[in-house]
């Protein structure tokens, strides 16, 4: 008889990732679609997870349980609390509808708590009884990994590492709050970086582009571009400045960078590196700064085996 697999989603700011997971951790099947939270959104999240379910029974796979990482707050329910980059989530009550819709036992929760669960079961912490997970994509998440526990307020999902304010009147932040970390070292946050050094004159190879994206600041960035450069400069500072005030409350020796900004981990690491060790407690070392080995598919992992469990992403 075929072992049950469950299904994991991962709802990003930008692209929904699922997956069909057993119990081993192991990705059987993958799909993707645009998030594109201003049209119809919830409609076509379901039909994303109908099309999932029907291709698991094609393959002779039966789907089990389905776990949800959802960009916000979640509390303890499974209602999102808050969402700034998926507002069409704001107040839903998700697992309840999804039990509803497919008869199936739901878990909801956080989408950076479900890759940190998934990074302790499978990936870079599977090792490690404690570590801080940063997210950088269309937002920054966070997630703690405490005693091979993934850490939650008592109410809700936590670790909003992405709203630590990094600059008192700072830029504005979605979340509506001015100064977070995210907008500094978030794809937007990165690309506004951009937008402002033009606006005061600097000339980069993006100056004159419409439409600019993370990832194309990202590649500018590679190939030399001394503006783009300067945006990761400033983006690793804040990050070094936040990360080294967890690892003096906590005295973590790991972070683990996910999501699609994880790739340029190596354009952080010079300011972020620096501004850390300066802001450490004397004596404290530099804590391990690594990628997130299951790369895009930590969260569908993640989510999916904390579904299999009754409490919560691990």
């Amino acid at each position: 008889m075929t072992p049950p697999v469950a299904l994991g989603i991962d709802l990003g700011g930008t692209n929904c990732r699922g997956g069909l997971v057993d119990g081993d951790g192991h990705l059987r099947l993958r799909a993707e679609m645009s998030t594109d939270a201003s049209n119809n959104f919830l409609p076509r999240f379901e039909s994303f997870c109908y099309q999932l379910i029907n291709q698991a029974g094609a393959a002779d796979l039966a789907v089990s349980h389905i776990g949800v990482g959802v960009p916000g707050v979640v509390d303890g329910h499974g209602r999102v609390l808050n969402a700034p980059n998926l507002p069409a989530l704001h107040g839903v009550e998700l697992a309840h509808l999804l039990r509803e819709r497919f008869g199936l036992p739901v878990q909801v929760g956080n989408d950076v708590d479900a890759i940190t669960a998934g990074e302790a079961r499978c990936g870079a912490g599977r090792h490690s009884a404690d570590f801080l997970v940063i997210a950088l994509g269309t937002g920054v998440g966070g997630g703690l990994l405490l005693q091979r526990r993934v850490w939650r307020g008592p109410v809700a999902s936590t670790v909003e590492i992405g709203h630590v304010i990094v600059e008192p009147d700072g830029r504005l932040c979605g979340c509506g709050h001015r100064g977070c970390l995210e907008a500094y070292a978030s794809g937007p946050g990165l690309v506004h970086s951009v937008e402002l050094a033009g606006l005061r004159g600097e000339i980069g190879c993006l100056s004159l582009s419409a439409g600019i994206t993370g990832p194309m600041v990202a590649s500018a960035a590679q190939h030399g571009d001394v503006v783009a450069r300067v945006a990761f400069a400033e983006a690793g500072r804040h990050l070094g400045t936040v990360i080294a005030g967890v690892i003096n409350l906590l005295g973590l020796k790991t972070v683990i960078f996910a999501g699609s900004g994880a790739t340029n981990l190596d354009l952080l690491r010079p300011t972020l590196e620096h501004t850390c060790r300066d802001a450490l407690f004397p004596g404290t070392p530099l804590p391990e700064l690594v990628a997130a080995e299951l790369g895009a598919d930590a969260g569908i992992i993640g989510a999916a085996l904390g579904a299999f469990g009754d409490d919560g992403f691990l």
